[in-house]
Parts: structure tokens; C-alpha cells; sequence
């Protein structure tokens, strides 16, 4: 209320609320609101001003009063400024002195409190300058981790792909050490046969021929037989044709190691894409079915014969079948013609399985991967 009659006043002057603001003073008084009180005293100090000088300075020494007993700097120069401007020359004086020294010790006090604030500024911008520089340390010290996380991945890496690169040309030496090994025994058969065919099986003709006329038929009888024996094992080492036809050459080999009283069945090799095939894969394959048909012609006495060819998820299987006598043949034993196939197709990193039992005929199963 005090503030509304003051605001009414200051808008326009010739409005009367000496009431408002004595009775207003009164209230305050009543309930002992100092603080309150320096507002109304420095209101009605302004509004005698002009009115009535006595009352003015009245209320500016009550202003002062209250001002000192709550300590209040700023009310204190409000009604020493006020009591310059309406005492005497007497009085001018002192309240002079009391207003410039109440107003150094503010101007004091607010230097400290500039200094002390311009502290705090200072140090929380120090402060917040550490924090940036820590913030900036941390990140850097983050940085230099995922450096050293990252070299220590890409090294990991590196080792990896030196392992692999190692076991890479491990397994291609090795394979190729196979492919080597395979070659080398096929040509040390050709050669073999080469020898049994040009050396050894004309030398026991040229003795047939010349024991002929004096020689008893069964002298003859035998040394025929001798040199037919030459004769087929120089055929079965003989030098294989690995080249565009191949699979007539296999089929023809397999067709003349099968008896006259016996019948074959070849089904699935027009499946096979033998061009794609190496010719280290095609000379075992051949050998591997000459030497099964071999065994079968010598030892089983089969009437059927089965060979079947199925290529599937890059693996060709080759299955083998006959009606003959079957045999209790394991791969344990050694020297065996059987133990050759089976040493063959490892060579290819194939599997074989054999499945026979007496009198129940002999199958094998072949998987290799292509």
C-alpha cells in the first residue's frame, strides 16, 4: 500500500496521499517491521520535500535512525544526502563527515566484495580452464589408447594372416609334393612297362621262337603263358591318356579287364566334368578302378559289375560294386593290392570305405573332393 500510494505520487504529483503513507508508517510501526519503516520514512521525507521542510528533515533524521540501528549503509547516505540538503550550516558539517565516511567504508566494502568476486570469478574460470585442460588430457590419453588398441589389433591381424599365409604354403607344397609323388609313380609304371614290353617280353618271344622246333609243347605251353603274363602287365602300367579322351580310355580299360562270362555297368561318367579335373586326380582314379577290376577279374568270380559316378557339393563319388565271392581283406594288411587303392585315394584327400563279407560280393565306396 505504501508502494502504490508512492507510484501513484511520483506519476502525478499534485495527487494527496499524505494519509496513505502516515497511516501506512503507523502500521509498520505498530507491528515493529523495521525494514519496512525505511521505506515509509524515505517516502514521507520526499513527500514534505517540497511541502514542508521541517517534516522532511524529521523524517530523514527517523530514516537515519533506523538506517544505523539495522546497519543499513545504503539507507544511512539515503538520509545524510537528505539531511545535508535541509539542516544548517551547524549541522552541515557533521553529517557531511558521517555521509563521506559512511560512503568510503561502502566504497570499501564494495571494492572487497569486487575483489572477492573478481577471486571467485578467477578462480572458477581457473577452474573451469582445468577442467577443459583435463577434459582435453583425457580425451587424448582416449585417443592414444585406440592407437595403441588399434596397432595392437592390426598386429594381432598381421600375426593371424603370417600364420595363415604360412599354412597356406604349407598345404600348397604339400600338394603339390602329392602331385609330385603321383606323377613320378606314374611314370616309373610307363617306364616299367616300357621295359617289361620291350625288353623282357620280346627276349622270352625270341626264346619261344627258337625252342619252337625242338622244344616239347609244354615247354612252349609255358612260356606263351609267360609272355601273355608280360604282356598284361606291361598293358596295365602302361601310359595313361589324360586328355580329351579320357573317359573312352577309362571305359575301355574297364571293359577289357572284365571276364567274357561277366557283365559291366558304368552309369553317371558323362556327369563328370573330367576336363576340369587335374591330371594328377585322373591317373589315380584310372588306377585306382584298373586295380578293383583286376582284383575282381583275378579273385572274384563275379557275373555283375557295377561302377557309378555322382558328383555332389564339389565332391565326386565313385561307388564300386560286384556279385563275386566277397573277401575279409582290412586295410591293416600290407603288400596288398587293395592297400595300393586305398593309399591312392589319400593321396587325394579322399575317403574309402570297403564293405564285404564271404560269398556277399565286395563294394567300395570313393569320395573325393574336386
Amino acid at each position: 500500500m505504501d508502494n502504490l500510494a508512492y507510484t501513484k505520487w511520483i506519476h502525478d504529483s499534485t495527487v494527496n496521499i499524505e494519509k496513505d503513507l502516515l497511516q501506512d508508517k503507523d502500521r509498520r510501526l505498530a507491528i515493529n517491521d523495521k525494514n519496512g519503516l525505511l521505506s515509509s520514512y524515505n517516502h514521507l521525507s520526499e513527500y514534505y520535500l517540497k511541502k514542508d521542510r521541517k517534516l522532511s528533515k524529521k523524517y530523514a533524521e527517523e530514516l537515519l535512525n533506523v538506517a544505523t540501528e539495522l546497519n543499513s549503509e545504503l539507507a544511512q547516505l539515503r538520509a545524510l544526502k537528505r539531511l545535508v540538503h535541509l539542516s544548517s550550516k551547524e549541522d552541515i558539517r557533521k553529517y557531511s563527515e558521517e555521509y563521506f565516511l559512511i560512503n568510503d567504508s561502502l566504497n570499501a566494502s564494495n571494492l572487497r566484495a569486487k575483489n572477492r568476486f573478481a577471486k571467485i570469478k578467477y578462480d572458477e574460470e581457473r577452474k573451469q580452464k582445468e577442467i577443459v585442460d583435463l577434459e582435453a588430457q583425457n580425451t587424448m590419453q582416449a585417443m592414444e589408447t585406440r592407437q595403441v588398441r588399434t596397432r595392437s589389433w592390426i598386429g594381432v591381424l598381421a600375426g593371424i594372416l603370417v600364420i595363415l599365409g604360412l599354412f597356406f604354403l604349407l598345404y600348397y607344397f604339400r600338394q603339390r609334393q602329392k602331385k609330385h609323388e603321383i606323377r613320378e609313380v606314374h611314370k616309373t609304371e610307363s617306364r616299367i612297362s616300357k621295359v617289361i614290353h620291350d625288353e623282357l617280353a620280346n627276349d622270352i618271344f625270341n626264346i619261344m621262337s627258337i625252342l619252337e622246333p625242338v622244344a616239347p609243347i609244354p615247354v612252349i605251353d609255358k612260356l606263351e603263358m609267360i609272355y601273355l603274363r608280360t604282356r598284361d602287365i606291361s598293358r596295365e602300367n602302361r601310359e595313361i591318356d589324360t586328355g580329351e579322351d579320357y573317359v573312352d580310355y577309362l571305359k575301355a580299360i574297364l571293359s577289357n579287364n572284365t571276364p567274357d562270362d561277366s557283365k559291366l555297368i558304368v552309369s553317371g561318367e558323362n556327369s563328370v566334368n573330367w576336363d576340369k579335373l587335374q591330371e594328377e586326380m585322373k591317373i589315380v582314379i584310372y588306377r585306382v578302378l584298373q586295380e578293383l577290376m583286376i582284383n575282381m577279374k583275378k579273385h572274384s568270380g563275379a557275373k555283375l559289375v557295377a561302377i557309378s559316378f555322382v558328383v555332389k557339393n564339389k565332391t565326386l563319388s565313385i561307388r564300386y560294386s560286384d556279385n563275386g565271392c566277397g573277401t575279409t581283406w582290412k586295410p591293416s594288411k600290407k603288400g596288398n593290392g587293395l592297400q595300393n587303392v586305398q593309399n591312392r585315394i589319400s593321396s587325394l584327400n579322399g575317403k574309402i570305405t570297403f564293405e564285404s563279407e564271404k560269398e556277399k560280393g565286395f563294394k567300395v565306396d570313393m569320395q573325393i573332393p574336386v
